[in-house]
């Protein structure tokens, strides 16, 4: 792809060495002020200002204010020099826990133009000055889908990066280019890694171009780079998006210019996506670092008719009480997405191994940090499981499918499969976790089908007192075809589906040799995820009971029977009047 960029009139301006007016002279006896230094031009070519000299049109009174052009020597700007590189980071500090920010830059410089419109730099402003380093420490951004920050931020803590901010959407944190390696390799239910270039405050176009073009754009995009610009803006006085694109992609060109002294720039090298949130009038602008998006695992080339994302897969196994010593079921699993995120929980396989980033082509993060993650993530694989998990489905094609993506994972010795309707679902094993993602009947279409499928679902959840049950759907009536309250429901989205996460609990399983483990925890406010990204301590397989709407670390069991306050209505005939169930999250 090319893209030609030509100097032109239409706005903004070019950049160009502006021409010093003659000074204008005093009417007689006026105190001559002090006049501004001449502006020097830019570094590609230095030359020197001479000095003019003092015109003896006027007294000069007794304490004159000298002349600063006649009195400051002139000096030829040097070529722009690489900044400083940052403090280097602890030994094993890239292994261990970020917990201190890194220092604050200088105060930015004077814009070349005295006349451009940039805005000052706030007192905390985030800016990013410094050229990419080895030794740097660089603010990261984990976005994610609505509902699940909390996971990502755990995952991301137990990878060693406890220093982290939760936001809508987004988890940020600090690290080093290992940090941007390992983020992409192990996060399970984040869409992406991007690395923060600026933040500024923005309401018009003229600050948003100006303080886009005082970004040091040149230290990370070579002259060869392809840059697309895509980003969104809430509640801010820019919302036109593909203005603010235009806007942002001109600013970065125009930096660009200046820097490799050229108009014309070639985008066939590797690809930065750059991606901008202006969020109530405050612009974030990052680089993409992951490429395609993290639920890419690189294991299911199809997808079957309405398919689950790997992340929002993984994310529901990690906000259940299921470990790999305990039997895994989903009687609609589909193309098989749950029950091979499952198998990979347990085994402790890294969700990104088989498949390649965006940032492994930039020649900034050197090669060696890329083998050194994917050889760590090899090595901490763990054995097959113990127990199998358990996936059925009515459809013969969605079961080859699954089976197929699970030998492509490498957990197919870890999962059987079978055709068969959910109501013929026979197992006997106790204390087991059934997690589905049922069919909806808004994409399927057969609405009659749908609501006999979840009453079978709460069949089995009926015939099985020690199973605890999880499902994730639209539907209202799901608590009542179930014949209990859930004991926690979560809002979450499946693409641009409202979903809740219901939540039903049976009892706790027998301890084994008297372990307590981190069960023992009170007060936990939801299930401890069964994440095993290598952290500073060899890794474990914690139990994930740690009660998630009590202080206690049982697993409860509420009264049997309807709530009194529903009544037996379709999903499709709701009006919207009456207000779904209160997410208890």
């Amino acid at each position: 792809m090319e893209s030609a960029v030509r100097d032109s009139a239409a706005w903004p301006p070019p950049a160009s060495a502006p021409v010093a007016a003659a000074p204008e002279t005093p009417p007689p006896g006026a105190t001559p002020a002090a006049q501004p230094a001449a502006e020097v031009p830019p570094a590609s070519a230095p030359q020197e200002v001479a000095a003019e000299p003092a015109k003896p049109s006027a007294p000069v009174p007794a304490s004159p204010v000298p002349d600063v052009r006649a009195t400051t020597p002139p000096t030829a700007v040097p070529p722009t020099a690489a900044p400083a590189p940052s403090r280097p980071p602890e030994p094993g500090a890239s292994r261990r826990i970020f917990t201190a920010r890194p220092v604050s830059p200088p105060a930015a410089t004077a814009p070349a133009r005295p006349a451009a419109p940039s805005a000052p730099v706030q007192p905390g402003q985030r800016v990013r000055p410094n050229a990419p380093s080895e030794t740097a420490v660089y603010e990261l951004i984990a976005t994610t889908a609505f509902g699940l920050e909390a996971i990502v931020d755990r995952e991301i803590q137990a990878l060693g990066y406890t220093d982290t901010r939760i936001e809508d959407g987004r988890v940020r944190f600090w690290g080093d280019y290992q940090a941007i390696c390992r983020a992409n390799l192990w996060l399970r239910s984040a869409d992406r890694v991007q690395i923060v270039i600026g933040e500024f405050e923005a309401d018009d176009f003229d600050p948003l171009f100006f303080q886009t073009r005082e970004l040091p754009w040149e230290e990370w995009l070579p002259m060869d780079a392809q840059f697309p610009v895509n980003g969104r803006s809430f509640q801010s006085r820019l919302h036109g998006i593909p203005v603010c694109q235009k806007m942002i992609k001109k600013a970065i060109v125009e930096r660009l210019k200046t820097k490799y002294q050229r108009a014309w720039f070639q985008e066939t090298g590797p690809v930065y996506d750059i991606d901008f949130i202006i969020l109530r009038d405050r612009v974030t602008l990052t680089l993409d670092a992951t490429g395609d998006a993290l639920h890419r695992r690189g294991y299911r080339p199809e997808a079957g008719i309405a398919p689950l994302r790997e992340t929002l897969a993984a994310a529901l196994i990690q906000l259940s009480y299921w470990n790999r010593e305990r039997l895994l079921v989903d009687p609609c699993c589909g193309t098989g997405t749950i029950p091979i995120e499952a198998a990979m929980i347990a085994r402790n396989i890294a969700p990104g191994l088989n498949r390649a980033f965006a940032s492994e082509s930039w020649p900034q993060v050197p090669s060696k940090y890329w083998a050194e993650a994917r050889k760590e993530a090899r090595d901490l694989r763990q054995k097959p499981l113990a127990t199998r998990i358990w996936g059925s489905d009515i459809d013969p094609r969605a079961i080859e499918l699954a089976k197929k993506n699970a030998r492509e994972a490498g957990v197919a010795e870890d999962i059987t499969f079978s055709v068969k309707p959910a109501g013929q679902l026979a197992l006997t094993q106790e204390y087991a976790c059934l997690v589905t993602n049922p069919p909806y009947g808004e994409r399927m279409g057969d609405r009659d089908s749908v609501d006999a499928l979840n009453r079978d679902l709460g069949a089995i959840a009926r015939s099985h007192p020690t199973w605890s049950t999880y499902v994730l759907t639209p539907h209202p009536l799901i608590e009542r075809q179930f014949g209990r309250r859930a004991d926690r429901r979560r809002k979450l989205f499946n693409g641009r589906i409202e979903c809740t996460y219901y939540q039903f609990y049976g009892p706790r399983p027998p301890r084994e040799q008297g372990d307590e483990g981190p069960q023992a925890a009170a007060g936990s406010s939801e299930p401890s995820a069964s994440l095993k990204a290598p952290s500073q301590e060899p890794p474990r397989q914690p139990e994930q009971v740690s009660s998630p709407a009590t202080t206690t670390a049982s697993e409860p069991v509420p009264p049997e029977g309807p709530p009194a306050d529903e009544r037996p209505r379709s999903l499709w005939d709701m009006a919207g009047g009456e207000p779904k169930p209160e997410d208890a999250s």
